[in-house]
This record gives structure tokens, C-alpha cells and sequence, in this order.
């Protein structure tokens, strides 16, 4: 994904896909701004049945296509799922690979996240290092969730998260980690019906770019 070497080309991204009033929103949010998340964590050895969804579906990695496509498929969404795609299309680009997705039986993707796994400590560090804790020898790190529009409310996330974990646990891993921000009750509802608990919470903020979080 070339389109975003350099600091230059992100913002162009941004600007070309938000629009000048809300980029310098972007920009003034990355200059003062306070937020908080909580961590939840999951043990593997615990993980339950996937919950019934309305559809067939199977789960794949990603592909660089995929982000190909959803890149140049981006202005056919509204505002909101505009920032939340772009913050994916970054992460990937930051060189996070594992990100999987939930394939419908017509082939269309419903859903996606990734699994960042404990050798991925350093990009961790590099990138996100005032953001996320570094994993321990047998945790992973579910993050950036996201369900597309036309496939919300029908169960995609609890199943997919749950496909997962058992994948995660078939290789051998523990303990699952993933940050969610606190005003997304719906989705930390969800993670903890299917077995995940509250452990912190993570007040975050940020002053002239500089990300720090406080236990």
C-alpha cells in the first residue's frame, strides 16, 4: 500500500476523504484531547460456542487486495465508517498483517479484526507503545473490529471474536487482550457475554500529538 509512505500522503488520504473541516478536527483532536478505554481480557481455555449468526460465513486472512479494494471503495461509505476504515488502512500500513475476515457465503467480506500476536512486540513499541501494553509469551491481542454496514446486527462480531479465540487456542495461546473505548457499550456488552472480563481501565490523552496512557 505505497499511497501512504510518508506523513504527507496520510494527511492527503485524510484530506481527500473527510474533507477540509473535519481533517482540521482530526488534527485538532490529535492535539488536545482525553479518551478512555478499558482492557478486557479472556482466557482460552474457557472459550465457549460460537453464537448463532443470520448467514453462512467462513473466516480468511486478508490480503493485500482487500485493502486495495477497500482503499479505493472508501468514499461509498459514510462519515463515520470513513474515519474508522482509514484507522484500519493505517494499521495494516503500519505493518500489523493478521487481520482476518469474515467472508459471506455470496463472497462479500461482513467483517473484519486483527490478531497481534507476543513477536509482534516491537512494532507494537514503534507504533503503538503509549497505546498498548506489550504481550506476554502466550497472549494475543484482538483489535480493530469493525463490521461493515449492510452486515450490522447479525450476530458477525460475537462469532467471529469466538472463531478466533478457539484459533488462537488451537495454537497453542492463553490469554486474549483487546481495548475497547468506553463510550462503545454495545460492543463491550458483547465481548463479555461471550467470556471476556474487565480488567483496566485506561484513561488516554493526548497533548501536541504525544499519546500517553494512565492506569
Amino acid at each position: 500500500m505505497k499511497a501512504f509512505d510518508g506523513k504527507v500522503k496520510k494527511a492527503l488520504f485524510v484530506l481527500a476523504n473527510l474533507g477540509l473541516k473535519n481533517t482540521v478536527k482530526v488534527i485538532s483532536k490529535n492535539t488536545l484531547y482525553f479518551d478512555h478505554y478499558f482492557a478486557l481480557t479472556s482466557n482460552l481455555n474457557s472459550v465457549g460456542s460460537s453464537p448463532k449468526i443470520r448467514g453462512v460465513y467462513f473466516i480468511r486472512k486478508a490480503e493485500e487486495k482487500d485493502f486495495e479494494n477497500l482503499m479505493n471503495s472508501i468514499k461509498s461509505f459514510d462519515y463515520e465508517d470513513r474515519k474508522e476504515i482509514i484507522i484500519r488502512l493505517f494499521f495494516y500500513h503500519a505493518g500489523f498483517k493478521n487481520c482476518y475476515l469474515a467472508i459471506t457465503e455470496k463472497e462479500d467480506i461482513a467483517a473484519m479484526m486483527w490478531m497481534v500476536y507476543p513477536d509482534e512486540n516491537e512494532l507494537i513499541k514503534k507504533e503503538f507503545q503509549d497505546r498498548f501494553y506489550p504481550l506476554k509469551k502466550n497472549q494475543l491481542m484482538f483489535q480493530n473490529f469493525f463490521t461493515f454496514p449492510r452486515f450490522r446486527g447479525l450476530g458477525y462480531m460475537s462469532a467471529m471474536v469466538v472463531d478466533l479465540m478457539k484459533l488462537a487456542k488451537e495454537d497453542g495461546y492463553r490469554n486474549v487482550i483487546g481495548y475497547i473505548r468506553k463510550d462503545r457499550i454495545g460492543m463491550i456488552n458483547e465481548w463479555i457475554k461471550i467470556g471476556f472480563k474487565l480488567r483496566k481501565l485506561i484513561r488516554e490523552y493526548k497533548i501536541l500529538g504525544k499519546t500517553s496512557k494512565v492506569l
